[in-house]
């Protein structure tokens, strides 16, 4: 992919490092890990209707790893 890079080991030895300071601070990690889950959360919001959206790509009505996601717990 043009354009695109791969951190190298320094940059990868910083981020780890960045993060490890976070970890000593047990409420900024907690929020930290409370903003990872809402984001995760929001990225896949709407997503779980898609297999009853699109019936093209179901196969023989059930989910499969190639024509969905699944429903979000």
């Amino acid at each position: 992919m043009s354009g695109t890079r791969t951190a190298g080991p320094a940059e990868q030895a910083a981020a780890l490092a960045a993060y490890a300071r976070l970890q000593r601070n047990a409420a900024e990690w907690a929020a930290y890990l409370d903003e990872l889950r809402l984001t995760e959360k929001s990225c896949r919001d709407g997503l779980e209707n898609a297999f009853t959206e699109y019936p093209e790509y179901q196969k023989a009505g059930r989910r499969t790893s190639s024509n969905g996601p699944a429903p979000h717990s």
